[in-house]
């Protein structure tokens, strides 16, 4: 199915185009990515997974018909096919990138509902690191504020009996 009726060098234009339209060759920001339904998505990380388009499609509910009906009629679907199998880590960053703000906001209602302080802790921590990754600086970055990993709690009733929270 993928190229099967393209010459090599039309399907090494399509892939090159696809990745100078964005000038990074990031997925997400492709107009055909955003262009495809949540089905069609699954479909393609089935597809890079197997390698192979029969299982790919049997494991997403599909058949073959619908893959072969996709690449007729959705624009850019085959060029897609292709590219997430050249690039597929490409493929696994625009499916995180789309899952962050869900596992953001599972986060916050942990932060908003939970009792048990470790937990808080670590969830705290974890959105932290996620706003790191995103590039993003918190506000207490930067102005002398202490990051620190672990914090030291000393009991009222024996002091010398410290427990330590990962964070």
């Amino acid at each position: 199915m993928p190229n099967a009726k393209k010459h090599p060098a039309q399907v090494g234009n399509s892939l090159q185009e696809i990745s100078e339209s964005t000038g990074k060759g990031k997925l997400s920001d492709l107009a055909y990515w955003k262009d495809l339904s949540g089905q069609e998505q699954v479909f393609l990380g089935h597809y890079v997974y197997y390698r192979d388009i029969g299982l790919a499609a049997r494991t997403s509910g599909v058949g073959l018909d619908w893959v072969t009906n996709k690449c007729r009629v959705v624009k850019g679907f085959q060029e897609m096919l292709d590219y997430v199998m050249e690039y597929p880590k490409e493929l696994a960053k625009a499916i995180a990138e789309e899952a962050l703000p869900r596992a953001a906001m599972r986060m916050r209602n942990v932060l908003e509902t939970s009792e048990n302080p470790q937990v808080i802790i670590k969830v705290s921590k974890q959105l932290t690191d996620m706003v790191l990754l995103l590039g993003d600086k918190p506000w207490f970055a930067g102005n002398g504020a202490s990051t620190m990993n672990f914090i030291n709690i000393q009991g009222f009733d024996n002091p010398t009996d410290v427990k330590v929270i990962e964070g």
